[in-house]
């Protein structure tokens, strides 16, 4: 899981623009264009491993990751994805760990780190997403 990150991106088109954050972190290189039409999880290069991470703020700080599938304000929901061109790409829910969120420039820049469990292992880095106006989740 996660050699390297190639690149990330803070979208411009999250599901609650107004209360949220969504950050993208990719292990290939993955164009903002990329990541502008839905169900790009099944079009970006074939088994690109990605991490989505959503904050429910808007503000720097560190969000403890839930597990509920409901996450509260100053709490993250992250999930972990292989993309796949031939089948539907399963995601893997975080189970535990933080996100850290050193500064957010909205429609500039995020950057910060992970630490992360999920059932089958862990991971942890650092990001430095560019804003992608037309990012959306897939």
């Amino acid at each position: 899981m996660f050699d390297s990150v190639s690149n990330s991106w803070l979208i411009g088109m999250p599901d609650d623009p107004q209360r949220t954050r969504v950050i993208y972190v990719f292990d290939k290189p993955v164009a903002c264009a990329e990541i502008a039409m839905a169900g790009w999880d099944k079009t970006v290069t074939d088994a690109t491993q990605a991490l989505e991470i959503k904050l429910i703020g808007t503000m720097a700080g560190t969000y403890p990751v839930v597990t509920s599938g409901q996450p509260a304000t100053g709490q993250a929901d992250v999930n972990y994805s292989l993309t796949s061109r031939t089948v539907t790409p399963m995601e893997d829910l975080a189970k535990g760990g933080t996100v850290r969120l050193d500064s957010i420039t909205d429609r500039v820049s995020a950057r910060g780190s992970f630490d992360l469990t999920f059932p089958s292992g862990s991971v942890s880095g650092t990001f430095e997403a560019t804003f992608c106006m037309s990012g959306h989740e897939p």
